[in-house]
């Protein structure tokens, strides 16, 4: 069985939700990852999708 599509809406609630879980703010959580704070947030949105490097910063976060 294939997985399902996963939307850029669905990982942005991913997203958020780690963010949350960890007790971050955006701007906090953006800056522990060395992101900028509006490109973080335009993620967590859903209105920008980002290249394995930013999911990789993230995933480390």
């Amino acid at each position: 069985m294939a997985p399902p599509n996963r939307t850029p809406l669905s990982h942005a609630r991913s997203f958020g939700h780690r963010r949350e879980a960890a007790g971050f703010s955006q701007e906090a959580y953006a800056d522990s990852i060395s992101m900028h704070r509006t490109y973080y947030s335009a993620i967590e949105r859903g209105k920008k999708t980002c290249s394995w490097i930013p999911l990789r910063r993230s995933a480390r976060g």
